[in-house]
């Protein structure tokens, strides 16, 4: 760049401290007990881990271990910890270049996530408190001295530091940037604040949970059939919000994380808790709205717009741009990305976009972005190195205490509490499930409170006629200072729609538009709407064209273009374009408007009736890939047009796919690949929940398989209908008749999480605690006695007997330790002699990758063995390495795709191949992928469930993500 300084790329500090030591300790210490058989934690877990980590004593000293980054994670929390894959990778790191004990064997150390390493410990292999003792005092003697005085008032110290603004001016100029951009005021105030009503940020916050996200790639066969959705979590899983906040403020490298969540989720609201909270902290915050971007590049933005309208200066010197790269340097700026998918390119290349230009100078900073789920998770993300979270609906814990959505409402009519009152009681009643569903989404909840303000009493069904009842009411709000007839909102309205459809129409623009693009959509009597458009909010300039000088526009909200968009829609064909086999449904823009329009109540039902009935029965006469996508959007659709005539029979499919069939001939349950699983759970989530219900309860009294029926009545009852009788009814049959203690144990417990308190589950887990006399079956009972029993003397105190008794394992006492935290916080014992470290889960802390020393001398090596090996499983690992070295590499692709045909391998030969095509893959290569293994696809449509048909199958899953529908139908029809 022209205005670009020349920068020296630089690392993230490597840190010795604390955390860093006590990671790097938990690893080894796993890998020793491992490997000396002294684990103590589930046997089947341990079992199906041992096939994917093998490790052999070379002697007495010396420890070889081969296996994957995922694996020694999974080996991690089955010891009771939690560690990342890039924080393993940290640890791994030190036990080489710093205690010089590792001696890595991997032929090509760059992007490998297979290890090959010796271990040599100072002590013989049994000599464990010798060998930890040894860890202790080696990390002490080489650490840095600096290191040791830079710990845990580094945070505090630099706080005193640039406390004064005036001696540090970046921390005003943040400050007043973000001020500028209002990051304090709530999103929702625009469309309020000419009727008076505007709220601080702090004003009507509820912290929302957050869960550390697993794409659909990481789902693994052997666990496909488990209901592991997105609302079937575990509360242990769950982060709060202001831990997290806390643990982001004692990083000691660079984070890379990323909050996806649906549109209206409060990831915004939630970046902005971020940047208040950093810049309290004295850390320098960069807000930027990607849709504002326009063009122009990250560095471009920061060293020119950023810089000039923060320091309110004209030209930027050299030395001001220097002083800047220095605080990135520094590891003091944090870049808060907001809202990648609203970017002016199609959503697939927007990732790819932010992924290059987070490099050079600015990778050296803290880096947190927003994403809708539906862009993040679309295919191959070259973001896949950032820790991804996502923010969970309101309401997703159902605790004693006031759940979320009153807390909302509470705050909102703080003023009013009888009126909250009365909307909150009319929220509860069995009535209102649809809309009760439809407000776990904050945007949507708060909506709902404004229309409360106003029409009280009066009940949208869907979030369409939420939508459309806002829009009502906001004409109504403004009518004494900007009056309008009925005509003229109607016109108005034809000119947003206009507006926002053809911005989604035209890449280029998609949420922010130009004054220029205004004039070519719009008719003059059109454009002279536009100022009711602006006095009435729903759109405002955003900022000036860095290329044309124009002004930028976009709609107060991404969600109410999308409402205005589908407002313009003629007719469902627009979605099945059949002209050029370009079809909407499958595209993830255009998700959340098909849903909106089938929400209209303008419409005919029988022009509904029609469009789900085209999706229902799509025939993509490819494999099925895209007619599972169609009907899984058929079902989301029930949510607004619930009186679709397939209703029943749409459900019914999807709770067969969800769970499975027994096969006959097998004599064994046959469950559906993983990414149909995945789409499915999202589709049973989103769809009409009455429903669903209703044929869960039906179902589950059919069947005859008891592990199914407990999976069954456990999201029935936890998930889906709080408390379901069925479902409560089901669990006490399954405990009657439980085998043994271990399945009365979790059955108990699924019971008590499904009627909660329930005495006769409480009971049966008092009765196995006093009757286990292992410590981590008494561990595992008393957990779940504190959960589902809040309070419990009974569980509390084994506990912590358990982390005083001098017999309990040292493994074992930090587990316990973590459950302790878990049930009672604010346990004496927890303050006064255990870090509250334990079972916090915390940001992962992302290390830039080293690049390759000589990448061109790797790739000519690997190409010769490539052509020189016969061997097949050689071949296979050349070949790998050169796709992370050279993407794209014909020959390499050539073989792998070879090598995937060769039936009865094991699953993990197969997983490991598949994934380094998923990443070495060129997007004009892909059809060739298609068209040579689209039997593998067919098979598994007929009922092959083997290893080999079940991970190509996630590889052509792969395929149709990066495709266009018209071009995979041509690759799996050419000869």
């Amino acid at each position: 760049m022209g205005d670009s300084p020349n920068f020296v790329e630089k690392m993230p500090r490597t840190s010795y401290g604390p955390q860093a030591k006590n990671r790097t300790k938990q690893l080894l210490t796993a890998l020793l007990d491992y490997a000396n058989d002294e684990l103590d934690c589930d046997e089947i877990a341990l079992e199906r881990l041992q096939r994917e980590i093998k490790t052999d004593w070379k002697d007495e000293r010396q420890l070889i271990v081969q296996t994957k980054l995922r694996f020694l994670e999974a080996l991690i929390e089955l010891t009771g910890n939690a560690l990342t894959v890039p924080q393993i990778k940290e640890a791994l790191n030190r036990l080489t270049d710093f205690l010089e004990i590792l001696e890595d064997h991997r032929p090509v150390k760059r992007g490998s996530e297979t290890w090959h390493f010796t271990l040599t410990f100072w002590y013989k292999r049994r000599d464990r408190t010798a060998i930890l003792q040894q860890f202790n005092q080696e990390w002490e003697q080489r650490r840095p001295q600096k290191s040791k005085q830079v710990t845990g008032d580094q945070k505090k110290f630099q706080k005193l530091e640039n406390s004064n603004e005036d001696s540090n001016p970046w921390l005003k100029w943040c400050r007043e940037s973000l001020q500028t951009q209002q990051i304090q005021r709530l999103t929702t105030n625009p469309l309020t604040v000419s009727d008076g009503v505007t709220f601080e940020l702090q004003e009507v916050y509820v912290p929302l949970g957050l869960v550390e996200w697993r794409s659909q790639t990481e789902l693994q066969s052997d666990q496909s059939w488990e209901f592991n959705d997105a609302e079937d979590i575990e509360i242990q899983d769950v982060i709060n919000p202001e831990l997290f906040l806390q643990q982001l403020l004692t990083c000691e490298v660079s984070q890379r994380i990323a909050i996806i969540g649906e549109p209206g989720s409060g990831k915004t609201t939630l970046l902005q808790r971020i940047a208040n909270e950093l810049l309290e902290h004295n850390f320098f915050p960069i807000w930027i709205s990607l849709a504002d971007l326009q063009g122009e590049t990250l560095d471009q933005y920061l060293l020119k717009d950023w810089l000039k309208i923060s320091t309110r200066q004209v030209i930027i010197s050299p030395e001001l741009q220097q002083q800047f790269a220095e605080l990135f340097q520094q590891g003091r700026v944090w870049l808060l990305l907001d809202a990648i998918d609203e970017m002016a390119i199609e959503s697939s290349a927007a990732l790819s976009s932010v992924a290059r230009q987070l490099r050079g100078w600015i990778a050296d900073a803290h880096i947190i972005l927003t994403c809708r789920i539906n862009v993040w998770e679309m295919g191959k993300n070259p973001l896949e190195d950032f820790v991804t979270y996502r923010n969970l609906s309101f309401c997703h814990h159902h605790s004693k205490s006031l759940n979320q959505i009153e807390q909302f409402i509470k705050k909102w009519f703080q003023h009013q509490s009888q009126l909250g009152d009365h909307l909150f009681t009319e929220l509860e009643k069995p009535a209102r499930q649809r809309i009760q569903d439809t407000v776990k989404n904050p945007l949507c909840l708060a909506l709902l409170c404004r229309i409360w303000t106003v029409m009280q009493g009066n009940f949208p069904s869907t979030k369409a006629a939420l939508y459309q009842q806002f829009v009502q009411i906001l004409y109504d709000w403004k009518q004494d200072r900007f009056p309008t007839s009925l005509a003229q909102r109607q016109r108005l309205n034809q000119v947003l729609g206009k507006l926002a459809l053809n911005a989604f129409l035209q890449i280029e623009m998609k949420f922010r538009f130009s004054q220029s693009f205004i004039e070519t959509v719009l008719d003059t009597d059109e454009i002279n709407l536009f100022a009711f458009a602006l006095q009435l909010g729903w759109l405002h300039p955003v900022g000036i064209s860095a290329t044309t000088g124009e002004r930028i526009y976009a709609f107060y909200h991404s969600t109410f273009q999308e409402y205005f968009a589908a407002q313009a829609i003629a007719n469902w064909q627009f979605f099945l374009d059949k002209t050029d086999l370009y079809y909407r449904i499958f595209a993830p823009q255009w998700q959340e408007i098909i849903l909106l329009w089938l929400g209209r109540l303008d419409l005919e039902n029988s022009e509904k009736e029609e469009f789900l009935q085209a999706l229902a029965n799509f025939d993509d006469d490819c494999g099925q890939f895209y007619q599972y996508q169609a009907y899984c959007l058929a079902a989301s659709g029930l949510s607004e047009f619930s009186e679709f005539s397939q209703a029943d029979e749409i459900i019914g499919q999807l709770i067969h796919w969800c769970y499975g069939e027994f096969n006959p001939t097998q004599q064994k349950w046959l469950t559906f690949p993983a990414p149909i699983l995945e789409r499915v759970r999202i589709a049973l989530f989103s769809t009409d929940r009455l429903r669903v219900i209703k044929q869960l309860e039906n179902y589950i009294q059919s069947l005859k398989h008891p592990r199914i029926c407990w999976l069954i009545a456990y999201s029935l009852g936890k998930n889906f209908d709080r408390g379901n009788k069925v479902a409560e009814n089901t669990l006490l049959k399954l405990l009657e008749t439980a085998p043994d203690e271990i399945t009365q144990m979790e059955v108990a417990y699924s019971l008590g999480q499904v009627s909660i308190s329930h005495p006769l589950a409480i009971k049966t887990l008092t009765e196995i605690l006093h009757s286990a006399s292992q410590e981590s079956f008494r561990r595992k009972a008393a957990y779940r006695l504190g959960k589902i029993d809040s309070g419990n003397t009974t569980a509390i105190n084994t506990l912590v007997d358990l982390i005083k008794s001098p017999s309990t394992p040292q493994k074992i006492r930090s587990r316990v330790i973590k459950d302790l935290y878990q049930i009672e916080p604010e346990n004496s014992l927890l303050k006064t002699q255990f870090s509250l470290d334990y079972g916090q889960a915390k940001p992962t802390q992302i290390q830039i990758q080293k690049q390759h020393k000589n990448p061109d001398k790797a790739i000519t090596v690997f190409k010769h063995r490539l052509a020189t090996t016969n061997e097949i499983k050689s071949k296979r690992k050349y070949a790998i390495s050169l796709l992370k070295l050279h993407p794209g590499y014909s020959k390499a692709i050539s073989v792998l795709i070879e090598s995937l045909q060769i039936p009865q391998q094991t699953q993990r030969t197969y997983r490991n191949t598949v994934e380094a095509l998923k990443l070495g893959l060129l997007e004009e290569q892909l059809p060739l992928i298609v068209t040579s293994l689209k039997e593998y696809a067919i098979a598994v449509n007929q009922g092959d469930r083997s290893p080999q048909a079940l991970e190509i199958y996630k590889l052509l899953w792969y395929a149709v993500q990066q495709m266009s529908y018209v071009d995979f139908y041509a690759a799996w029809h050419q000869v």
